[in-house]
């Protein structure tokens, strides 16, 4: 119970982007777990259906399949994030665009002409993604990644890395050395690290 053993290839893990752009299926599946909720969320805001928001999910993430390798980090403030935000205002832009060409139903002329008078969002100076703190997706990542590591590993972590409580404190709680709780923390963030890298 106290020591901590080694996941075999773990630390030569490659970051998420790094298998984004080598498109590998897995890291796909994990980048739709970590921000999907996050672009739905961002499209409901704007007052798009459930059903269309979906769509529109899912064309956001074809859209940034299609041109991962466009994504770079070359100034401190290139963000995953804002980079994502401005392919989801695209799609929510043509979504809208579309929304405007489509006829009136009949009998429905007068409740079309109301949703007419409703202001297309504006986007310009929407540089920043609305609504979402990294905090948000660190979150998102260590859910992700909880099924990675044991019980006594992944609660020393939280005790210490999340919840403010001293080595020793979590050690005498979960009956571990500190040395084996720093190093369970270590572990975990690690992995964290290797997870979000250059997304966030």
């Amino acid at each position: 119970m106290d020591s901590v053993s080694s996941t075999p290839g773990q630390a030569t893990s490659p970051t998420l982007l790094v298998r984004l752009r080598a498109r590998d299926a897995e890291a796909w599946r994990r980048l739709s777990e970590l921000y999907g909720p996050i672009v739905y969320s961002w499209i409901r805001s704007r007052s798009v259906g459930e059903q269309d928001a979906a769509d529109l999910v899912q064309e956001v993430f074809l859209s940034v399949h299609q041109s991962i390798e466009r994504f770079r980090k070359e100034q401190p403030n290139d963000r995953f994030r804002n980079w994502l935000w401005t392919i989801t205002r695209r799609r929510i832009q043509v979504h809208f665009r579309g929304q405007a060409k489509t006829p009136v139903a009949i009998g429905g002329s007068e409740a079309n002409a109301q949703i007419q008078e409703i202001p297309e969002p504006m986007f310009e100076d929407d540089a920043e993604a609305p609504g979402t703190t990294e905090g948000q997706v660190f979150r998102r990542a260590l859910d992700l990644i909880r099924c990675e590591f044991g019980q006594h590993i992944w609660q020393a972590c939280m005790l210490t890395a999340v919840e403010g409580r001293t080595a020793a404190e979590a050690a005498a709680e979960l009956g571990m050395s500190v040395g084996s709780v720093y190093l369970a923390r270590s572990r975990v963030l690690k992995r964290l690290r290797v997870e979000v890298e250059g997304l966030l």
